[in-house]
């Protein structure tokens, strides 16, 4: 069963502390970040000891500023220019452990066109990328704890089992 995470609050470091000390996720499951922006996160995660990494971005301008900032630290982490509304994506194909989003439903929720439609398309899409016992953990700015729980909930792939 997929479960997922509510936070609250998009702050970075709450969440980063969360993956860093959470029972439910290792240092080598396979972590993916949508709309990973510059790719922080999983520098910070890389630098903790998170091995199995991987940033998707819709814009390619994203990707290339993760992947300067990534060899500027010397790490290892995979970048790659994806939607996560597209359904033949590629990166589609995998399986994750753990997806983290810190914004993307909100931006996807914001499309002035069949809105609803596209926050099913992202939840389906997402339940696709993970592994059978695998996490969404995503923050959220534009919707309530109570809007999260319900948008999920009725997908009848996330059941909640934390909120932080």
């Amino acid at each position: 069963m997929i479960s997922y995470i509510f936070i609250r609050h998009l702050y970075f470091y709450f969440l980063y502390r969360w993956l860093c000390s959470s029972d439910l996720v290792k240092q080598d499951d396979s972590i993916i970040d949508l709309g990973c922006g510059n790719g922080m996160l999983l520098v910070e995660l890389a630098r903790e000891g998170f091995i199995n990494l991987t940033g998707v971005d819709y814009s390619q301008n994203a990707i290339d500023l993760a992947e300067s900032i990534m060899k500027m630290q010397n790490l290892t982490i995979r970048y790659e220019v994806r939607d996560i509304l597209s359904i033949d994506d590629t990166v589609m194909s995998r399986e994750y452990a753990v997806a983290l989003d810190k914004g993307t439903y909100d931006a996807v929720s914001l499309h002035p066109e069949d809105s609803k439609e596209k926050r099913e398309k992202y939840i389906l899409n997402v339940w696709k990328l993970l592994k059978p016992q695998g996490l969404l953990v995503i923050t959220s700015c534009n919707w309530t704890e109570k809007e999260l729980i319900l948008h999920f909930s009725t997908s009848e792939f996330f059941p909640l089992i934390d909120t932080i």
